[in-house]
């Protein structure tokens, strides 16, 4: 007994020490700083997994329940701007089938969380002549 009181006053101080130290790391700066490197989740080429991009040129996403109606497939992608809450662009959404149906649509990522150790986009929307589609992306990389 005398050897364990040692190994339980040590067990007791040391997550008062990671506590305090998590409150230093979740300050203003730490915040700004992940803010600049926003991501987005899109399918990678076999279309069976979503990977982590930053600012990407194409950029797939399913609908929901992994469907091809409610997602979009859009291919040179070029983006206004990144490092801000809602970012703008513009895109040709291929649609899901072949030849690439090759339609201009305005695009807008928005809807920053924190997920998985990094900073995404939840919201993509895209609009075209035809309508408005608004897809919820992915958090975290997972199989599609």
């Amino acid at each position: 007994m005398h050897r364990a009181l040692p190994l339980v006053v040590a067990i007791a101080c040391v997550p008062a020490v990671l506590v305090a130290g998590a409150g230093a790391d979740q300050a203003g700066p730490r915040v700004g700083a992940a803010a600049k490197h926003t991501n987005v989740l899109c399918l990678n080429g076999a279309g069976s997994a979503y990977v982590v991009r930053y600012r990407p040129g194409n950029c797939a996403v399913y609908g929901p329940g992994g469907s091809f109606g409610g997602g979009v497939n859009l291919r040179r992608i070029h983006w206004r701007s990144w490092d801000e809450p809602s970012v703008r662009g513009r895109a040709r959404d291929c649609g899901f089938h072949l030849p690439c149906a090759d339609i201009a649509v305005r695009i807008r990522a928005y809807r920053r969380r924190h997920a998985c150790g990094r900073v995404v986009f939840t919201r993509l929307k895209a609009t075209s002549r035809f309508g408005t589609t608004i897809v919820r992306l992915p958090r975290c990389p997972r199989a599609a």
